[in-house]
């Protein structure tokens, strides 16, 4: 699976894109059950306008955000490990009952609505399959940035294991091409003791014997194994 760089603005967007997901379906839903609760308000007689059903659904669907920051804040210290669940589901039951009490509350302030324990008996269930629905969210973001990181670390290993293979990889065995009198002889810079720059030529010694290279010192240092020879002068270069 190709893996996006982490500078790309397309990571940028697989980052953010599970908070904007959360905004957008949070202001529909708010608007949505505004609407719904001032044309039901209207039918029964009732005044209730925009802006107190805005007020009204908006402080119900927000008072959900300490329950999802708690939720990331666990998955994201605990992971997603078995000691993440029980946990997980301890605090959805919690949140669940208190936000039931909250919206019971907040019924009664803003629109009038008594609270009462029926109204919490059929307000906890829906709150909980809400909470359940918080939480599977949450888990799900929080799995795919895992897999995320992991693809991006492996692909970081994947690159650096290329770059080690390739510097581990052998060059090729350089031979020399050295003039001796009319013939050409083939000589393995292993052989050779020193080379020593005369002009464009290049002074080849090894095994006691000498030749010449038409190619200046500098050129020839480039293909030697720096390895094994050394520049001891600046027109010589030594085997030691």
């Amino acid at each position: 699976t190709p893996v996006i760089p982490t500078d790309s603005p397309g990571a940028a967007f697989a980052r953010r894109w599970p908070v904007l997901l959360t905004l957008a379906i949070l202001v529909v839903t708010i608007l949505s059950a505004s609407a719904v609760g001032v044309d039901v308000s209207r039918r029964s007689g009732g005044r209730l306008g925009w802006p107190l059903a805005l007020a009204w659904q908006g402080a119900e669907y927000l008072s959900w955000t300490p329950f999802l920051w708690a939720a990331s804040a666990m998955i994201g210290r605990l992971g997603l490990s078995s000691g993440l669940f029980w946990r997980l589901y301890a605090l959805t039951v919690v949140a669940a009952l208190a936000h039931a009490l909250i919206v019971l509350w907040l019924d009664d302030w803003l629109v009038g609505q008594r609270a009462s324990l029926t109204g919490f008996e059929m307000r906890a269930p829906v709150d909980l399959l809400m909470a359940v629905a918080i939480a599977a969210a949450v888990a799900a973001v929080q799995a795919q940035r895992t897999v995320a990181r992991a693809r991006a670390q492996a692909q970081a290993l994947e690159q650096a294991l290329e770059a080690a293979r390739h510097a581990a990889r052998p060059v090729e065995p350089v031979r020399l091409m050295v003039s001796v009198g009319a013939r050409k002889v083939m000589v393995d810079p292993v052989e050779v003791e020193w080379f020593a720059a005369a002009g464009n030529y290049v002074v080849v010694n090894w095994a006691g014997r000498e030749g010449l290279m038409r190619e200046t010192l500098s050129s020839l240092s480039e293909r030697l194994p720096p390895e094994i020879f050394a520049r001891s002068h600046r027109s010589t270069l030594v085997n030691p």
